[in-house]
């Protein structure tokens, strides 16, 4: 679809946007940072003709800070995420995923709510996401919901949101306890390419016993997940490397790689799996 044939409308607030999908819903697709869109238009394969431009709408941006949980504004740049103290300090996944999604330009302009719409198994934001526990908020003209963002992706593509709806926050919940986080992404470079294989753990530990466990992982299925079986095999136990060897087979068992142009299904699958026995046997 060439440029020229697009619509776009210029949205003034959100209740111009939440009345526009509520009267006529599935005709309208959500622009924002616009940097992955640009991308498909520029190779051709983007394919909604009306868009609603929601850059600078200020009810969607922003970053909040609240006794037990942060508020981020789905129109909160990558550069407005990496450059904040409270995230830096609590979230620091949440920060390495930001710096490695795309150049200082692509950080300026690329949106948190964009990251997680675009909806690509391999987007650098979602493992750590995933790994915080983190909710969404969906907004339609009549209601406000949250949901688990573990719940949030069905398939490839598909997602847990209404044609009426729009991601207006992502919600972190804050800690007091004292949480062991790992972040990493294998890439053809570390940065500025689309991850191979993605992984990021939130755990908390007493003493060698693993007292509590999320593990995200992106490029390894269809979606960004969670490996709930292998989370619960760790999940208080004392670390060991019989239970790093168990563990090790349960992953294997709960991700579904692809063969593509980035990379092939053996490779994802024993990345992901080195990634998370290296981490573990660190902790021993």
């Amino acid at each position: 679809m060439h440029i020229s044939s697009i619509n776009v409308y210029d949205a003034k607030n959100i209740h111009d946007v939440l009345n526009l999908l509520d009267k006529e819903p599935g005709r309208w697709s959500i622009l924002a940072g616009g940097t992955d869109i640009m991308v498909q238009l520029d190779l051709g394969t983007w394919q909604a003709p009306n868009l609603i431009n929601i850059w600078g709408i200020s009810d969607l941006s922003g970053i909040r800070i609240n006794k037990n949980e942060i508020e981020i504004g789905a129109l909160s740049t990558f550069s407005e995420i990496i450059n904040h103290p409270i995230i830096k300090k609590e979230f620091p996944m949440l920060i390495e995923a930001a710096m490695l999604t795309g150049s200082i330009a692509i950080q300026n302009r690329g949106t948190i709510g964009g990251n997680i719409m675009n909806a690509s198994p391999a987007a650098d934001t979602p493992p750590a996401l995933l790994a915080y526990g983190a909710e969404i908020e969906l907004t339609s003209k009549n209601e406000v919901r949250r949901l688990f963002y573990k719940d949030f992706h069905i398939n490839y593509k598909l997602m847990r949101i209404n044609q009426d709806e729009i991601l207006t926050k992502i919600i972190l919940p804050r800690t007091s306890n004292k949480t062991i986080d790992f972040y990493q992404k294998v890439g053809t470079r570390a940065a500025h390419s689309i991850s191979k294989a993605c992984i990021a753990v939130r755990l908390t530990m007493d003493k060698k016993t693993i007292t509590d466990i999320k593990i995200g992982l992106g490029a390894v299925a269809p979606m960004p997940i969670r490996v709930y079986m292998t989370e619960d095999l760790l999940k208080g136990n004392k670390l060991s490397m019989d239970l790093i060897d168990q563990a090790i087979l349960q992953i294997a068992s709960e991700i579904h790689p692809i063969d593509d142009i980035r990379s092939n299904k053996a490779y994802r699958l024993r990345v992901a799996i080195n990634l998370l026995r290296n981490f573990l046997k660190g902790l021993l």
